[in-house]
């Protein structure tokens, strides 16, 4: 395993660790046993633009109080650990990646995890359509996938994509609401669930194509007691388990 501290990565270096001068139009990239402790990685991320069996792969990856301030599309992870990551004002986006033992600790900025390809739905339905399949495949081989169970996170949204069955949780605060439940709408019913972030996470379940969804509080928001306390009445309820 090759180790770098307090090194930092742009397009350009993050190319030589690829072996290609071109790592976002580079197909079947690999990125594999590396340690990165304290360092920063800046600018674009990696894309996979073609087909999902010739999707990026990084595997054996450990971040120990790195800054990450980019994105992922199409990613294949495979035997990440992660402690202590920032992800600046932008939040860091993984759109329609695969995860397969990824551990994340510690202090975490915020995460939006998605299984849509890009932001703009409609201009990659086809990419989007076609990522989906090749993810549910990929998971059927997956005994977990990623665990965020000793997170303490800004905010970690997951939008999708990944089976809850292979998500490890602190059923603490990260807690599982099914689409019938969310449709019903009891949760609605829960005292000040109007102005809190858990109201646009089961929104976002129903608007999905998930039979069930994770609503995960931020740890180290301002708000966080406030939400927690409405979870926990959600909970009493029996909304969410």
């Amino acid at each position: 395993m090759i180790s770098y501290r307090d090194a930092k990565f742009t397009d350009e270096d993050c190319s030589k660790l690829i072996g290609t001068r071109i790592p976002l139009l580079s197909r079947n990239v690999r990125i594999k046993d590396f340690l990165f402790e304290s360092c920063t990685f800046e600018g674009n991320g990696i894309t996979s633009f073609g087909d999902p069996e010739n999707r990026p792969i990084i595997s054996n990856i450990q971040l120990n109080k790195c800054r990450v301030y980019s994105w992922f599309t199409g990613v294949q992870f495979e035997n990440i650990q992660i402690n202590d990551m920032a992800t600046g004002k932008n939040h860091l986006f993984l759109f329609a990646c695969v995860y397969k033992h990824v551990k994340l600790s510690g202090n975490i900025g915020t995460l939006i995890i998605s299984d849509d390809w890009g932001i703009d739905t409609i201009k990659h339905k086809k990419k989007n359509l076609i990522y989906c399949k090749a993810n549910r495949e990929y998971y059927r081989d997956v005994d977990w996938a990623i665990d965020i169970s000793e997170v303490n996170a800004s905010g970690i949204e997951i939008r999708g994509g990944i089976p809850i069955s292979q998500i490890i949780r602190n059923k603490e605060n990260q807690m599982i609401i099914t689409r019938e439940e969310a449709e019903l709408g009891r949760w609605k019913e829960i005292s000040n669930i109007d102005t809190s972030v858990i109201k646009l996470a089961i929104e976002d379940i129903i608007h999905s194509e998930e039979e069930e969804g994770i609503i995960v509080l931020g740890s180290r928001s301002k708000n966080y007691q406030k939400n927690l306390i409405i979870l926990q009445e959600m909970k009493r309820n029996g909304v969410v388990s």
